[in-house]
Formats: C-alpha cells, sequence, structure tokens
C-alpha cells in the first residue's frame, strides 16, 4: 500500500523520508529555519518528522472516500453492513479522484516540559490525483477491505505558503486501504 509520503518522496525508510522533507523545507525560502515554541527552538528536522507522520496516510484511504459517494458501492456497503458473512465485488472502469487537502502539522519540541503546549507551525497544501483504468473493489462488513486496479496513476503534490516542497507521479499506484486496526479482546 503506497502512502503519500512514498509517493512524494520515494526511498527506501522513514528516516531518508524525513531527511528528504527537511532538505525540501530548507531549500525553500520560508522562514522555518528558527521557529520558536515558547522559549524552545523548534529544530527543522522535528518539523519534518511531523510532516512526515501526517503524509503516511495510504493513498488508497483517499480514494476509498471518492469511490464511497458511488451509488453502487453504497449498496455494496449496505446490503454487507447488515450480512457482515457477505462479500460483494463491485467494478468500476476509468475513473479520476482527486483530493485537495489544507492540513496543519502541530509538533511539540523533544524535551519539552510535560504539559507544554503544542504550536501550530505550519498549513501545507495537498493535492493528490489519482487516474484508475478499472477497480475490483471487495466490500465485506460494510468496507471496503481491498481494491485490485488494472491500471492506476497517482499523481501528488505538497506546498507551504506556496511554495512546492515536493511534487511526484507513480505508475502503477497502489491503491488497497490501510488494514483495519486489531482487534483486541
Amino acid at each position: 500500500m503506497t502512502s503519500v509520503s512514498d509517493l512524494l518522496f520515494p526511498t527506501s525508510d522513514d528516516e531518508s523520508r524525513i531527511q528528504q522533507i527537511t532538505v525540501a523545507i530548507g531549500d525553500t525560502r520560508l522562514p522555518l529555519h528558527g521557529l520558536l515554541v515558547g522559549p524552545l527552538a523548534m529544530p527543522l528536522v522535528e518539523v519534518a518528522s511531523a510532516m512526515h507522520r501526517l503524509l503516511k496516510m495510504p493513498i488508497g484511504n483517499l480514494a476509498i472516500r471518492g469511490w464511497a459517494k458511488h451509488r453502487e458501492i453504497q449498496k455494496a456497503i449496505e446490503v454487507t453492513k447488515a450480512n457482515p458473512w457477505e462479500r460483494r465485488v463491485v467494478t468500476l472502469a476509468e475513473h479520476s479522484i482527486k483530493s485537495k487537502q489544507s492540513p496543519t502539522v502541530e509538533v511539540t519540541p523533544s524535551g519539552a516540559p510535560a504539559g507544554a503546549p503544542s504550536a501550530t507551525l505550519l498549513t501545507l497544501d495537498l493535492e493528490v490525483e489519482i487516474e484508475v483504468a478499472s477497480v475490483e473493489l471487495t466490500i465485506s462488513g460494510g468496507e471496503i477491505i481491498d481494491a485490485a486496479t488494472k491500471g492506476s496513476v497517482a499523481k501528488a503534490k505538497l506546498s507551504a505558503s506556496g511554495v512546492t516542497l515536493a511534487e511526484r507521479e507513480l505508475q502503477p499506484a497502489d491503491l488497497r486501504p490501510a488494514p483495519p486496526p486489531p482487534v483486541v479482546v
């Protein structure tokens, strides 16, 4: 499953992605180098780490929001919610899904005293566009549990204060949704 972070920062591990985000922020003219939160200086790497955590959402989850509006999928969700043992497969032809979000990154600096307030540091602009040739969605228990695509392209652009931090296209994109959290008994 491909996350927005994987799409924008194509390296093999989280530490490398955080480093790429740090470099992207450092290459801009944004006033992010000497952030102060109360009396505490905010290292740029902490801002990048917070951005990375925010961008770890699977792009399949963004697609699910678009798919959930489709009438046939809504019907399958209702049927499988009422009959949790039943599975439905819905096939959709060529389509595209666009998502624009403006998330805010909040970070509490490491070493901050317990109960120290977090500070809003940065409002981001995230645009994701997914183009799908076709997809088979498996629906069970009232949720989309799998997405098998036959060709997909994902494009993403991340900006802050009008400055592009990263932009990339990925083909094919893995649009499987994040697995549901484990049930703890």
